[in-house]
């Protein structure tokens, strides 16, 4: 009998259902070097009752059923057997239905005690909204976000006790693909902690395939390593500006990522941190890293073209099995220490980096390009000279160069003067 609490699956329009496994709490206190307390979680038995329709009980292995995490098929076998359900897991199948819904935001929001959206909820914040952020407190959104402000009615995410930082800003899972920010200003979060999973930076993206933040200014942050931080997914950052951070100003793991004719300056550490990423790094400038402008490491690949590194202790790291093209146009100036630094770091790894190039401008006192034995150099001319500024045309509208390279110190101290 099928009743309003039973799941029917039709098998002529070849719907899809995932099956959970249980799982069983037991007491343990014997020590082991993953145990963290008392009691220890292991696989159990999880059973289902299925109703299906328009098929007969010895048509069942012509059902396609297939795991989940191997890809591998199941083989359905028929048998009689008296069911002991010791699982204590809860049955998937009385958790509550998400139910989608939309939330809009506007005006003056105080947040004084941590925001969640679920990942049902849809986000979408208004121009000119300001969110006034108690110390600690933090925004956490689990479903897709549109963040869309304008030139002159920007979105801010501010201290709401100056002097105190807030927490974190998290952009978390799947549900949460095709996120946009565009016309957001950040500045005064600092890190945190929830379910699990630790958030770095002040603005996180985790997870979250096909994001986009543009337009923005990421400001300094207190405590945590990072101002923006991305794990996991996918993305584009074009036109934003990134300052001040405490330490790293963008940091990416395990990512793959579109960061286009952005600016990043004043850092503590790297202006650009890439670990096990992929990423393509155009048109944009990097100043005054207090130690790289962009570190890649632990087997990240990327295509550098059009990128003005100056004032950096190192311009550009490749480290770990990382790989980088400098395709055109990559001018490096002023170094403290080095224009260019490869070596292996990590001893997981049996390589160090890899750069190729035709050719690389570096300009300052600092040394040219450094390298150990286990790492690859395949340029074919470093110049020492200045280009034609026409040749950095992607310049045009963030410094003014007057057609000339002489006054490069005036025309970056006054862009950095815009944005203090």
């Amino acid at each position: 009998v099928i009743d309003n609490d039973d799941v029917l699956l039709n098998s002529k329009e070849k719907e899809n259902i995932i099956l959970y496994p249980g799982r069983k709490i037991i007491e343990d206190s014997s020590p082991s070097l993953f145990s963290f307390g008392p009691v220890k979680a292991i696989n159990a038995p999880l059973y289902y009752s299925l109703i299906v329709d328009g098929v007969e009980i010895n048509e069942f292995n012509d059902l396609n059923v297939t795991n989940v995490i191997t890809g591998e098929d199941v083989v359905i076998k028929l048998q009689e057997f008296e069911v002991s359900n010791e699982s204590d897991s809860i049955h998937p199948w009385l958790l509550p239905v998400c139910k989608e819904n939309e939330k809009v935001l506007n005006g003056k929001i105080q947040v004084n005690k941590d925001l969640v959206f679920d990942k049902c909820t849809s986000v979408k914040i208004q121009p000119g909204t300001t969110f006034y952020i108690a110390p600690e407190k933090s925004i956490y959104f689990y479903g897709t976000v549109s963040a869309t402000g304008s030139s002159t009615n920007p979105i801010k995410f501010v201290q709401k006790t100056p002097g105190k930082p807030w927490g974190i800003i998290a952009v978390q899972g799947q549900d949460a693909a095709d996120s946009k920010f565009e016309y957001i200003q950040v500045s005064g979060g600092s890190i945190a902690r929830r379910n699990l999973i630790d958030y770095p930076g002040q603005f996180n993206i985790h997870d979250v395939d096909n994001f986009k933040i543009s337009n923005c200014i990421i400001g300094e942050n207190f405590i945590g390593d990072d101002s923006l931080h991305v794990g996991y997914g996918s993305g584009v950052i074009e036109d934003c500006v990134f300052k001040d951070a405490l330490s790293d100003a963008v940091d990416i793991d395990i990512a793959d990522v579109k960061i286009r004719n952005n600016i990043f300056m004043n850092s503590g550490n790297d202006l650009l941190d890439l670990m096990t990423s992929t990423v393509e790094v155009d048109g944009n400038i990097f100043i005054n890293g207090g130690d790289k402008g962009i570190s890649v490491g632990e087997w990240s690949s990327g295509t550098f073209r059009n990128n003005l590194f100056y004032g950096n202790n190192i311009g550009i790291e490749v480290k770990d099995k990382s790989v980088v093209d400098l395709e055109e146009h990559i001018l490096i100036v002023d170094s403290v220490e080095k224009g260019v630094n490869l070596y292996r770091k990590n001893d997981r790894y049996d390589e160090g980096g890899t750069i190729k190039a035709d050719n690389i401008y570096i300009i300052g006192n600092a040394e040219d390009i450094v390298k150990d034995e286990e790492s690859k150099v395949e340029i074919k001319e470093v110049k020492n000279e200045f280009p034609l500024v026409v040749d950095f045309s992607f310049l045009v509208g963030k410094l003014d160069l007057q057609d000339s390279w002489n006054n490069l110190e005036v025309a970056v101290g006054k862009l950095i003067g815009d944005y203090q």
